[in-house]
C-alpha cells in the first residue's frame, strides 16, 4: 500500500498480483474549492496474447451535493490493436502544449477545454491500431440516445425532447523525428420524433499538434477549431466557430526546468444574418521549476487580454470578458510527497 500527498490532496494506493492477474484498488482526497472523494477500482487478466482490463471511478463532490458519477470502461489488447468500451476518450484533441502553475493560457471551446480537436470523453466504442513503430491510428464511435454531449463537448440543445447522438472521430499520430499528429471529428444529435425532426446540433472539428525534442529544450504546437450549430424547430440557426494555437517551451536545467507558453483563441458566433459574437483572447505564462529538499516549487506568472468587436468572449472558468478586459495571475505551489 501506498500513502502519498501534494497540495491539497491525499492519494491512498494499494495493489494486488497473481500470476496473469491484478488488481488495483487507490482513493483520492482532494481539497480546493470544495471537497473530493475519487474511488478507484481496476483490474487485468491475460490469455494468450491478449490482455483484458476494466476499470471504474466513483467521483463524490461533497460541495456540489453529494453528485457521483460512475465511469465503467473495458477494454482488450494484444499490444498491437487496443478495443475499448465505455466511457473512453480514444481519439486525442492534439492538445501537447505545456504551461507554468499560473492561469495564463486561454481557454478553447468556450470552456475549459484545452487547444486542439474538440472531443473528449464520450459513451461509445474505440479502436487503436499501431500501424508500425511510428505510425499509429485511433478510431472512435459514439452512438446513444441518453442525450448525451457530441464527442463529449458539445451539448445539444433540445430540452427534454428524446434524441439520438450520432459520430466518429478519427486520430493519426507519427514519429517522424518530430511527433506530429491529426485528428477529426464530425457529429450530430437529433430529435427523434418526427413533429420535433428540425431541432439539430452538429459539430466538425479538427486538430493538430506537433513535439519536437531538441536535445534538451522542446517545443510544443497545437492547433485547433470546430464548427457548432444549433437548429431550433424554427427560426435562424445559430452556428459558433473557434479557433486556436498554442505554443509552449520547456528548458531543463539539472533537476530545475524553465517553462513558457503562448495562446491565441478566436470566436465568432452567427444567427441567421446577425453576428453576436466576435471576440478573442490571447494568453502568455511563464515559470520556472524546482525542488527544495523533498519539496517540489514550481512559481508561475501568466496574463491574459481580451477583445471583443461584437459580444464578449466567453470563459467558463470565470465571467465573460469585454473588450479591453485583462487578468494577470502570479502562483506559487509547493508540494510534498513521501
Amino acid at each position: 500500500m501506498d500513502v502519498g500527498s501534494s497540495a491539497g490532496a491525499i492519494l491512498i494506493k494499494s495493489s494486488h498480483s497473481e500470476g496473469d492477474s491484478s488488481a488495483t484498488f487507490s482513493y483520492k482526497f482532494e481539497w480546493d474549492d470544495d471537497w473530493d472523494e475519487v474511488v478507484s477500482l481496476s483490474g487485468s487478466t491475460k490469455a494468450g496474447e491478449w490482455t483484458a482490463s476494466s476499470s471504474i471511478d466513483f467521483d463524490v463532490e461533497r460541495g456540489a451535493g453529494e453528485t457521483a458519477d460512475d465511469s465503467p470502461k473495458i477494454a482488450v489488447t494484444n499490444g498491437v490493436t487496443t478495443i475499448q468500451l465505455g466511457l473512453i476518450a480514444p481519439v486525442s484533441n492534439q492538445a501537447v502544449y505545456g504551461g507554468s502553475t499560473a492561469g495564463g493560457n486561454v481557454a478553447f471551446g468556450r470552456d475549459d477545454s484545452s487547444i486542439g480537436a474538440y472531443i473528449d470523453e464520450y459513451d461509445g466504442l474505440g479502436i487503436s491500431h499501431k500501424v508500425s513503430d511510428t505510425i499509429s491510428l485511433d478510431v472512435g464511435i459514439q452512438m446513444d440516445n441518453d442525450g448525451q454531449s457530441v464527442l463529449g463537448e458539445m451539448p445539444h440543445n433540445l430540452g427534454t425532447t428524446a434524441s439520438q447522438t450520432t459520430a466518429f472521430a478519427l486520430g493519426v499520430s507519427a514519429n517522424v523525428g518530430p511527433t506530429v499528429g491529426f485528428s477529426f471529428g464530425s457529429g450530430s444529435t437529433k430529435a427523434q420524433n418526427s413533429n420535433d425532426s428540425k431541432k439539430e446540433t452538429s459539430l466538425s472539428t479538427m486538430g493538430l499538434s506537433l513535439k519536437m525534442d531538441l536535445g534538451g529544450p522542446a517545443i510544443a504546437f497545437s492547433y485547433g477549431s470546430f464548427t457548432g450549430e444549433h437548429k431550433p424547430e424554427s427560426g435562424d440557426s445559430t452556428k459558433s466557430t473557434d479557433t486556436g494555437l498554442a505554443l509552449s517551451f520547456s528548458m531543463p536545467m539539472g533537476s530545475n526546468s524553465v517553462v513558457a507558453s503562448y495562446t491565441s483563441v478566436a470566436q465568432k458566433t452567427d444567427t441567421g444574418s446577425t453576428t453576436s459574437t466576435d471576440a478573442s483572447g490571447n494568453g502568455i505564462e511563464v515559470g520556472y521549476n524546482t525542488s527544495l529538499g523533498p519539496v517540489a516549487v514550481s512559481i508561475g506568472y501568466g496574463t491574459q487580454t481580451f477583445e471583443a468587436t461584437t459580444g464578449s468572449f466567453s470563459n467558463a472558468a470565470a465571467d465573460d470578458k469585454a473588450d479591453g478586459a485583462s487578468a494577470q495571475d502570479l502562483e506559487v505551489k509547493m508540494a510534498y510527497s513521501w
